[in-house]
C-alpha cells in the first residue's frame, strides 16, 4: 500500500512541476479572429488588422525579429498599437526602434496612447517615442479620425486619447453610414464606449488577467480587480463588439498561462440575403 501511495505521489508532484512549468511559457502567440458585418464594404473582404498592444520594451528574439516575422506572417493591411508602448520602467527604447524599423514597410501603422505612455514618469520616453513615429511614418491617432479607402469603399478608423473615465467628453458617435473601429486602450470601459455607434473596438490594458486560470479566465485585472468581466478575448454588447489583446508585456506578478499575444482580426463582408 505504501508503494502505491509513494508512486501515485511522484505523480502527483510530477503532474504539478509539468503545469508550473507550463504555466510560465513566455513564447509569443498570434490569435486570429475572423469578423463578419454587413456593414463591411466588399472591397474589404479579407482585410487584415494586425494589433500590438501593451508592448512595454519586450524583447522577442534578437532585434524582435520573432515578433517582426509574426506581423509580417499576418499579412496586415494596416498595423494598430492600442497604448502602453512605452512607459517609465524603461529608458531604453532600442526594443521599439527595432520593432518599428522591421514593420514600418509592412503596412501602414497607426498608434493610440496607453496610461504608462502618459505617466508623468514617462515624459522624456514618450517625446522619444513620437520621434520614432516621425521617422518611421507611423500615425498618431490620439482623439482623430482616419478613413481607410479601397477603390471606392471606405471604413473610418478612430482613436481616442487614454483619459480614463473622461474620455466621454472627447469621443464622437460615429457616422452610422460606415464602418467604424474604434481604438482606445483600455477595454474594461468596453459597457460605455458600446454608446457611442462603433461597430469594432479594439484595446487591451488588462494583459489577460495576468494570471489565468485554465477554464476560467483571468484572475487579476490592471486596476486589481479580481475575476475581471473583460480579461481577454472576443466580446459583444448591443451593436458593438471588442476584441480585446491580453497584450505582451509584464506585470509586476508574472504572467501565468498568459502567453504574450499579437492580435490579427480579419475583416470578411456579410451579403444581406445571408442574414435572412
Amino acid at each position: 500500500m505504501k508503494q502505491i501511495l509513494k508512486g501515485m505521489l511522484r505523480w502527483l508532484l510530477a503532474a504539478v512541476i509539468v503545469f508550473v512549468v507550463l504555466g510560465f511559457d513566455r513564447r509569443l502567440e498570434t490569435t486570429v479572429y475572423d469578423y463578419t458585418s454587413v456593414k463591411i464594404p466588399e472591397e474589404f473582404e479579407g482585410f487584415r488588422i494586425v494589433q500590438i498592444s501593451d508592448f512595454h520594451m519586450k524583447e522577442f528574439g534578437r532585434e524582435e525579429k520573432t515578433l517582426i516575422s509574426a506581423v509580417k506572417a499576418c499579412a496586415p493591411d494596416i498595423i494598430v498599437m492600442t497604448g502602453d508602448i512605452v512607459d517609465g520602467d524603461h529608458e531604453d527604447l532600442t526594443p521599439l526602434a527595432q520593432l518599428l524599423e522591421g514593420i514600418h514597410d509592412a503596412a501602414p501603422v497607426y498608434y493610440v496612447s496607453g496610461n504608462h505612455d502618459l505617466d508623468k514618469d514617462a515624459v522624456e520616453q514618450y517625446d522619444q517615442m513620437e520621434a520614432m513615429f516621425a521617422t518611421y511614418g507611423v500615425t498618431d491617432l490620439d482623439d482623430r479620425q482616419e478613413i481607410i479607402r479601397r477603390n471606392s469603399a471606405e471604413i473610418r478608423l478612430t482613436g481616442v486619447r487614454w483619459r480614463s473615465k473622461y474620455f466621454r467628453d472627447y469621443i464622437e458617435r460615429a457616422d452610422q453610414d460606415y464602418f467604424n473601429i474604434l481604438l482606445y486602450h483600455d477595454g474594461s470601459f468596453f459597457d460605455l464606449l458600446s454608446g457611442y455607434g462603433y461597430d469594432l473596438l479594439l484595446a487591451g490594458h488588462t494583459h489577460g488577467g495576468v494570471v489565468r486560470i485554465p477554464f476560467v479566465g483571468g484572475l487579476l485585472s490592471d486596476d486589481q480587480t479580481f475575476f475581471p468581466q473583460y480579461d481577454g478575448g472576443a466580446f459583444e454588447n448591443r451593436d458593438m463588439s471588442m476584441v480585446l489583446s491580453r497584450g505582451m508585456g509584464d506585470e509586476l506578478i508574472p504572467r501565468f498561462y498568459n502567453r504574450p499575444e499579437l492580435v490579427c482580426v480579419e475583416l470578411h463582408a456579410q451579403q444581406e440575403e445571408e442574414i435572412r
